[in-house]
């Protein structure tokens, strides 16, 4: 009978971003350079005036039962990030069509333009409704530079849109690619809050509507007994 050495056992890691039990958390500026910047701009204070008026905006879209459904309570799941497709996808393809398309396919972008515009309004009041649920103080700054950039960004779609319908066409296109630019840079931000940071994640059967000053947490014995598992305490979870 042979004896064969142990097969090393391995630990399975939770994505970047997320501590599981017995991870850390990812060190302040452990990331590439698009995360130093980011977390630059959640740091930078000067924005707070900035998070005050979006807050205020996010607050009474984000409060009662209407709140909780634009978070997707019924479905279960985050709307916000699905919704964003479809903008992006119109303004992307108009894009396109200006640089590649030629003059056939002015109507066609024009229409992309126009599409993209009016699918932006759910996708900012879901993204309203996901910021109310924010409280990191950095998530919120950077939360509210990129609402800021998607606002900056429907501001020259919209022109773009108004150009091409007095067959200022050459305006049109150029409006256009600043729109993209800014989006790129919006979205950067939007990933970093969702991809990084956990922000909008999460089962949203259990939101009930109740604003955050009144709601209260319950909590099962598995959560309980998990919270003692890794360590922690009780307390934080219920206060």
């Amino acid at each position: 009978m042979s004896i064969t050495d142990p097969q090393p056992v391995t630990t399975p890691t939770s994505p970047p971003g997320f501590a599981g039990p017995g991870e850390s958390e990812p060190a302040e500026g452990s990331g590439g350079m698009l995360d130093g910047i980011i977390e630059q701009v959640g740091a930078n204070e000067a924005l707070d005036p900035l998070v005050a008026k979006v807050s205020d905006v996010a607050s009474k879209v984000g409060a009662g039962q209407l709140g909780a459904s634009l978070r997707g309570r019924e479905l279960g799941h985050a709307i916000h990030p699905m919704l964003t497709d479809l903008p992006l996808a119109c303004f992307t393809s108009a894009n396109l069509l200006d640089l590649l398309g030629g003059r056939r396919a002015r109507p066609a972008a024009q229409r992309l333009v126009g599409i993209g515009l009016l699918s932006v309004v759910p996708v900012a009041l879901t993204g309203m409704a996901e910021y109310d649920r924010i409280d990191d103080d950095q998530d919120r700054r950077v939360g509210a530079a990129h609402a800021a950039g998607n606002w900056a960004m429907t501001g020259a779609f919209l022109m773009s849109w108004r150009a091409r319908r007095k067959d200022r066409h050459v305006r049109g296109t150029l409006w256009g690619l600043l729109g993209g630019g800014l989006a790129a840079a919006a979205g950067a931000l939007g990933g970093h809050l969702s991809f990084r940071r956990g922000v909008g994640v999460g089962d949203r059967t259990h939101e009930d509507g109740i604003d955050r000053g009144d709601a209260h947490l319950e909590l099962s014995d598995e959560h309980v007994n998990a919270a003692i598992a890794e360590g922690l305490s009780t307390e934080a979870y219920y206060g």
